[in-house]
């Protein structure tokens, strides 16, 4: 009679917390209540499958754990394609007299037990172990905006399983393992819109030509976004920026054309791709003056010009001792000017950026020339090196300086003759 009076009582006292509380799993003479999911954390199966994304900001890692539940936290993961992910998880329990064992599996998409079922110790905390999945990812890039792990749990050994919480967490797949972070002097970090960019547009791809197609087409449309937030990342926003890395411009949206050239390359390494002269620079070819540049097109031309210098016969004299133009996004302060500026060339989400330079910096990659801060291409002469100015898209050179009667530098032009009228030089980046 005593040992059927305890069953009893506590069979009673786990039914009272059981309408208190919504515990609803038998187990022998008292009722369980469900293990709740708490977190969850990724890792790979060697030292070259999981990605370390790194915050856009910051530049800190996305560390574990990565989905944690009472805060809803869905932190990134990466992982390179046809591997197996290893996750592991953690539950809450509460219960004061908890089964030995419990049986834990995880399923994705509908399909049972990808990540297979454990047998695990219970306590106040349950734990599933670093487990790897039973399917590999797709063996091709691409982008998960929601990896799904539908956790279930089993009192009786697999008889019936219990819901036990979902984790979600976005998920990128990419060709390769990425190339090595330099953080100086390059800021190249694997930045988590590099990763997103890449996986996103370049869905399917199997090689580089493909996965270069498709985020060409996304760059090609001038409206290149920030991942964890969607920030509209701009050439020239402001057109004193000085942000020339790949960091610089995610982290302050915006940037010169070198950081384009060096955010569209990491683009690519971040799926394990890199070329030997990949990096290019056009300067114009002048007398050894570091005050000669170019306008990008489009300017228009007084009929005749006044500077009496018959190589530069036009003249634009600058509004102000320190620049031609008005800060922080222009326009020119030129007086009387005899080339004005008709139609801008925009850039990424800028209609009008700077169109003044003493240099322009873009890529090459597999033999093609892709200018990443105007989404344009360029075309290659005969001797491999690129003619931009084929393409149209310069308007004129000048000399900057003084001269004299002016109080002010002045810029003395001339228009784009025909020929080629600039250096071209590449680097590895």
């Amino acid at each position: 009679m005593r040992v059927h009076q305890k069953n009893f009582l506590i069979g009673a006292v786990c039914s009272v917390l059981w309408l208190l509380t919504g515990w609803e799993v038998m187990g022998q003479n008292f009722i369980y209540p469900t293990p709740q999911l708490f977190s969850v954390s990724f890792e790979g199966n060697n030292s070259n499958e999981y990605i370390e994304i790194k915050n856009d900001i910051d530049g800190s890692a996305y560390s574990i754990p990565h989905y944690i539940a009472s805060s809803n936290t869905k932190k990134p993961v990466g992982f390179v394609r046809n591997t197996k992910p290893k996750v592991t998880a953690r539950f809450t329990f509460n219960c004061n007299k908890p089964p030995q064992q419990i049986l834990v599996r995880g399923d994705v998409d509908g399909q049972v037990g990808v990540y297979p079922q454990q047998t695990v110790s219970t306590g106040l905390v349950i734990e599933y172990p670093a487990t790897a999945a039973s399917t590999a990812l797709p063996n091709s890039v691409r982008y998960f905006p929601q990896y799904k792990i539908d956790w279930k749990i089993s009192f009786n050994n697999g008889a019936t399983w219990l819901d036990a919480g979902s984790s979600v967490n976005p998920l990128y797949v990419t060709l390769a393992f990425p190339l090595a972070e330099i953080p100086t002097p390059f800021d190249y970090l694997w930045y988590q819109t590099l990763l997103h960019i890449g996986c996103e547009k370049g869905s399917g791809a199997t090689d580089i030509p493909t996965l270069l197609a498709g985020v060409w087409n996304y760059f090609k449309n001038r409206n290149v976004t920030r991942a964890h937030d969607g920030a509209a990342l701009q050439y020239y926003g402001s057109w004193d920026c000085t942000n020339t890395t790949t960091g610089a411009l995610i982290k302050n949206k915006d940037g010169q054309c070198g950081a384009w050239t060096k955010f569209l390359l990491d683009i690519l390494k971040v799926q394990g791709f890199q070329e030997s002269g990949n990096y290019w620079i056009i300067t114009p070819i002048y007398g050894g003056t570091s005050e000669y540049g170019f306008y990008v097109k489009t300017w228009t031309f007084a009929p005749t010009g006044t500077s009496g210098i018959p190589d530069f016969p036009f003249l634009n004299r600058w509004g102000s001792s320190t620049l031609p133009y008005s800060l922080p996004s222009g326009p020119y302060n030129w007086i009387s000017p005899e080339v004005t500026e008709t139609a801008p060339s925009p850039g990424q989400n800028q209609a009008n950026p700077i169109s003044r330079f003493n240099n322009h910096q873009f890529a090459k990659i597999l033999g093609q020339y892709y200018d990443p801060a105007y989404g344009e291409n360029y075309p290659i002469q005969s001797s491999g090196f690129p003619l931009p100015n084929a393409d149209g898209a310069l308007s004129a050179f000048y000399l900057s300086g003084l001269l004299p009667p002016n109080t002010f530098p002045v810029d003395v032009v001339k228009s784009n003759p025909i020929g080629v009228q600039h250096n071209s030089s590449g680097a590895s980046y």
